[in-house]
This record gives C-alpha cells, sequence and structure tokens, in this order.
C-alpha cells in the first residue's frame, strides 16, 4: 500500500476543483472512488455529475458538523465549483473555440481567464472566513469587504480586485510551467524505456 502524496501549497491556487484535488488527495480519491463515479454511473449525464458533488460535499459537510457557518462555506465551495465547471462547459463549445482562435490572442484569452478567475477564488476566500472564523467572523468579512468596499467600489475593494487578478496570472504562470515540467519528465522516462 502506498500513501498518497502530500497536499499542495494552498497559496498557488485560484480553483476550487485543483483545491480539492490536491490538498486532500485521500479524500478526494475516496470520494471520487466511492461516492462519485458510482452515482454519476453509467452514462455521466450532467444530473448525474450534479448529484455526485452535492452527495460529496454533503458528506464533508455532515463530517464537519451541521453548522450554519459549515453550511455556508459548502454552498460558496460548490458555487464556485459550478462557476468553475459552467465556464469550461461554455468554452468546450467548438463554436466558441474557434470564434476565441479567431478574434482573441492568447495573451488577451490568458488576460481575459485570469480576470475569470478571480470570481471563484474570491467565492473561496469568504467560505474560508466562515469555515475558519465560524459565523460572526465571515459574516463580518462579508458585510465590510463584500458589502461595503466591493459593491460600492470603493478604493480598498478595487486595490484587491487588482492584486487578486496579478495572483491569478501568477497562479496560472505556475501551473503552465509545471505542466511543462511534468511533460519533460515524461518524455524523458518514455526516451529511457525506448533506449
Amino acid at each position: 500500500m502506498e500513501p498518497v502524496d502530500g497536499p499542495i501549497c494552498l497559496n498557488r491556487l485560484t480553483l476550487y476543483s485543483k483545491l480539492w484535488r490536491h490538498f486532500d488527495r485521500g479524500l478526494y480519491n475516496f470520494f471520487k472512488t466511492y461516492i462519485y463515479i458510482p452515482i454519476c454511473m453509467p452514462t455521466f449525464s450532467i444530473q448525474r455529475k450534479i448529484f455526485g458533488i452535492l452527495v460529496s460535499y454533503s458528506f464533508v459537510l455532515l463530517w464537519h458538523g451541521l453548522q450554519y457557518a459549515n453550511l455556508i462555506w459548502i454552498t460558496l465551495n460548490i458555487l464556485a465549483l459550478f462557476m468553475e465547471y459552467g465556464a469550461k462547459g461554455f468554452y468546450a463549445i467548438k463554436g466558441i473555440q474557434e470564434w476565441r482562435e479567431k478574434h482573441i490572442s492568447d495573451i488577451a484569452f490568458r488576460r481575459i481567464l485570469a480576470c475569470l478567475h478571480v470570481i471563484p477564488f474570491v467565492t473561496g476566500l469568504y467560505s474560508n472566513f466562515y469555515f475558519l472564523g465560524g459565523y460572526v467572523v465571515g459574516s463580518i468579512f462579508y458585510t465590510r469587504i463584500f458589502c461595503e468596499e466591493t459593491l460600492e467600489l470603493r478604493f480598498p475593494a478595487i486595490l484587491l480586485l487588482i492584486l487578486a487578478y496579478f495572483y491569478a496570472q501568477v497562479c496560472i504562470e505556475l501551473e503552465r510551467r509545471q505542466n511543462l515540467s511534468e511533460i519533460k519528465t515524461d518524455s524523458k522516462n518514455i526516451s529511457k524505456k525506448v533506449n
């Protein structure tokens, strides 16, 4: 029996699908193997996938306790995940991809992606305020930062959003470099096997 790898540094994640996949790999593998895939089989339809996600997160909620702050935490995590999957599904449409490739350069598209990464990232931050601090602390952050600053477009909120954009750019670049490194490692391993 081989243990799963430890968690990756959360300071380089903006997407919650990656957080859940890489933070607690054992829990992720358990949910994927024993809850999500059996629920989604045999068709893997969108309805089954949504139900599989809801059941998986329900187990997380039960594990951490049926408290209002945990319910908000789980709900915001699910919302961030659905936003991410919805955007990926939208971009998977062949006509959308062709239009993007024709009208938007790769550099401009990466900038758009970084802006879009801010949305689930910020949603995840608010969810963690509730999870780590409880309902009162989460509500203070939500009221003070989101309601009083962001919705009214005051300077601190604009500064935080700009910083979140740059953070998303750094995260995208780190992931790109990691993927390139894995490709190089895989190709070296393949060439060693061939020789």
